[in-house]
């Protein structure tokens, strides 16, 4: 229920948020990498269905997560 809630509430404030000002599009990137973070961790969880195959998944998505940060930082830097 909380992953629920998190992932539609940060799909609102990512949505209805304005990037005036460098925090504002660290705001945005913050939600909008939870709600990536959120949405993709449910797919795995919901679909792959041999333990050993989720555990892989999810550490590749945990290393791509960290990469996509890396790229957004370096875009903004």
């Amino acid at each position: 229920m909380f992953k629920w809630v998190t992932l539609r509430s940060s799909a609102l404030l990512l949505a209805f948020s304005l990037p005036w000002d460098f925090e504002a599009v660290v705001l945005v990137l913050g939600f909008m990498i939870t709600h990536i973070k959120l949405g993709l961790i449910q797919i795995v969880c919901d679909y792959v269905h041999v333990k050993k195959v989720e555990v892989i998944c999810s550490v590749m998505l945990k290393i791509s997560l960290v990469e996509m940060l890396r790229c957004f930082l370096e875009f903004l830097l």
